[in-house]
C-alpha cells in the first residue's frame, strides 16, 4: 500500500466508514473487468454492504437526460439547442487554464 493509499484508507476509517482494504489480487477477483495497471489496492464496504444515497447529482449537462435514462429515471427536461457557460477566470488562472469567457453549445458540440 502506498503512503497516499494508506492516508486515504485511514481517513475513511477515522470518519467511521466500515471499509476493508483489498489487495490488487482481491480487487481482480471481485471485479475481473477492471484494468488494474498500477493498482495498489482498493477499499470495499465491510461485509460487502451497499450504500443507499440520500441524493444523487446528475451534472452531465447536455447528456443529463441520457444518463438519467440509463439509470431508469425519466428526467423531465428537453434540450433547447444551445447552452451558455462561463469560466470563472480567477479559478482557471490559478490552475493555469486559459479562460473561455463565453461559449455556446449545440447538442453538446462546440459551435
Amino acid at each position: 500500500m502506498t503512503q497516499l493509499a494508506e492516508r486515504g484508507y485511514a481517513l475513511q476509517r477515522s470518519l467511521g466508514c466500515e471499509v476493508e482494504w483489498l489487495s490488487p489480487e482481491q480487487v481482480q477477483q471481485r471485479y475481473p473487468f477492471y484494468n488494474l495497471d498500477g493498482c495498489v489496492g482498493g477499499v470495499e464496504l465491510a461485509a460487502r454492504r451497499e450504500l443507499t444515497p440520500g441524493a444523487v447529482v446528475n451534472a452531465a449537462g447536455a447528456w443529463a437526460v441520457d444518463i438519467a435514462r440509463g439509470a431508469g429515471v425519466d428526467l423531465p427536461y428537453s434540450r433547447t439547442g444551445a447552452e451558455l457557460f462561463e469560466n470563472d477566470c480567477r479559478c482557471t488562472a490559478a490552475l493555469g487554464i486559459p479562460p473561455a469567457a463565453h461559449g455556446k453549445l449545440n447538442e453538446g458540440q462546440p459551435v
